[in-house]
């Protein structure tokens, strides 16, 4: 299975989620993602994240909103 290919699907309820050594086992197949541990809450689950870091606003609206990105330029080259 190549993990980096899949799209996230949200939660069915009753679902159990993944144990520590799974979620690790998992992490292995994809770069630049950590595993959270609750912080104090038992009843929080674990959670991935992953951290992106632009140079400016621009790059990161680009990134989130490729399609889109040319509208802000075009309103600011206006200004």
């Amino acid at each position: 299975m190549d993990l980096a290919k899949q799209h996230c699907v949200s939660c069915k309820s009753g679902v159990k989620p993944f144990s520590r050594k799974k979620a690790e086992d998992y992490l292995k197949m994809v770069r630049n993602w950590e595993l959270l541990a609750s912080q104090g809450d038992s009843w929080k689950p674990m959670r991935i994240q992953r951290k992106f870091v632009f140079k400016n606003f621009q790059g990161a609206l680009s990134f989130v909103n490729p399609k889109k990105h040319w509208l802000v330029i075009s309103k600011q080259t206006l200004v």
